[in-house]
């Protein structure tokens, strides 16, 4: 009986830009702060709004703190020489999943202003990033239209946003990340990413503990300035974010 053989499998432009993200990664220092959070009454708050996506939950929560904490809004550029670049406020990139044309494709979707916008509008840009008509989604329609570059344009492209302008990489890629799979049943315990700070969670635990993640580059801040960004984190989602889910359940009501 002859032996069963693989078969070669072309990468799709798609998978080719996660490539490209991947080999952006190199370099990069990055370290993992962890905070085990007790979130039980952010979840139930959650549920009472209508359930709105964690990640918009998080992005909104870490803009807040990073708001007011100068070094999680820095980013470290290369080009022409290697400096930090502040950004005037935060901008997160979180990572969406979607179906596009048979193929399941990951981007980062921006949001804007994550700090003065409240976790509703923030959970409906993720939406339309999700399930909108992919013309309509400009962070998706940039996404697809880079991985369509030849190979030395699209490294180009990636390198000049994420390292010859601060302005640029703000407005292009954000200044910090959110990324889970919890919704798929499980979590990421590292990450490679470019952006100076990201964040990753999996799922609660039955007395609504969760342990939350920052990946950091060790260029732009130290381990103290992790830790106690993931405390004023937890702050952040117990007392802002909380209060401002109540009382979109009670509008709601």
């Amino acid at each position: 009986m002859p032996r069963p053989e693989g078969r070669s499998v072309p990468l799709t432009p798609a998978r080719r830009m996660i490539a490209e993200l991947m080999r952006a990664c190199r370099g990069v220092p990055a370290v993992v702060a962890e905070r085990r959070m007790d979130l039980a009454d952010v979840a139930a708050a959650r549920r009472a709004a209508g359930g709105p996506r964690w990640a918009a939950v998080f992005a909104r929560g870490f803009a807040l703190v990073a708001a007011d904490t100068p070094a999680l809004r820095r980013s470290y550029l290369s080009f022409p020489w290697g400096r930090l670049y502040e950004h005037a406020e935060p901008a997160a990139a979180v990572t969406v999943e979607r179906e596009y044309r048979g193929e399941v494709v990951v981007f980062p979707a921006r949001l804007r202003r994550p700090h003065l916008r409240p976790v509703a509008d923030l959970d409906a840009d993720l939406a339309r990033a999700k399930d909108g008509p992919p013309g309509e989604v400009p962070g998706f329609r940039r996404w697809m239209r880079a991985a369509r570059l030849p190979g030395p344009a699209r490294r180009l492209a990636l390198w000049l946003a994420l390292h010859a302008s601060g302005r640029l990489r703000g407005k292009h890629v954000g200044t910090f990340g959110v990324t889970t799979v919890g919704g798929a049943g499980a979590g990421l315990v590292r990450v490679l990413t470019p952006l100076t700070a990201t964040l990753h969670f999996g799922l609660l635990d039955p007395a609504g503990r969760l342990d939350v993640r920052l990946t950091f580059d060790h260029r732009v801040f130290d381990g103290a300035t992790a830790a106690r960004a993931l405390v004023a984190l937890e702050d952040s989602l117990r007392g802002a974010v909380r209060d401002e889910l109540r009382r979109s359940a009670a509008r709601a009501a």
